[in-house]
């Protein structure tokens, strides 16, 4: 009796934090970050379509790759581990006798990790910033200001019924 309840305590616990970061990931294809995984976005904008719409000079275009790059290997590092506190905590909430402790510290570390994910992209952002001209920097922030407006996958449109 006392076995089920903790279970039951436990899973609870794991859903209602698990749900609360997810919620807070937004949508799918962003927190995949398959786009930029292959080093063709940076917030949302092609490299190849920054190019020609900033004019990039081919040292610009070199240099941005090479940020990509290397952010991209920090995220597959980083996904390595959240891969890796996934399973653990899989394990954990499978168990017979799951720990709320130990539960409680995976989803701690899945959410500093996150944190660090977010980090690492924001970081990548500031960086390629820098490597633009003034003029490019102002026509980059009215593309992402434009592409925030209509969202990732295009304009909102009602749902028929």
């Amino acid at each position: 009796m006392m076995k089920n309840r903790y279970a039951a305590i436990g899973l609870t616990l794991l859903f209602l934090l698990t749900s609360a970061f997810a919620f807070g990931q937004g949508p799918k294809r962003e927190r995949m970050g398959r786009d930029h995984d292959r080093g063709m976005h940076e917030r949302g904008v092609p490299l190849r379509f920054m190019q020609r719409a900033l004019d990039l000079s081919d040292e610009q275009v070199a240099e941005i790759q090479r940020l990509q790059d290397e952010s991209r290997v920090v995220g597959r590092e980083l996904r390595a581990e959240e891969r890796e506190l996934r399973r653990q905590l899989k394990i954990q909430v499978d168990a017979e006798q799951p720990s709320q402790e130990e539960i409680g510290a995976l989803v701690l570390a899945l959410k500093d990790l996150r944190t660090k994910m977010r980090e690492n992209h924001e970081s990548l952002k500031a960086q390629i910033d820098t490597v633009l001209t003034p003029e490019q920097l102002e026509e980059l922030e009215e593309l992402r200001e434009h592409r925030n407006r209509r969202g990732p996958r295009g304009p909102r449109r009602p749902r028929g019924n």
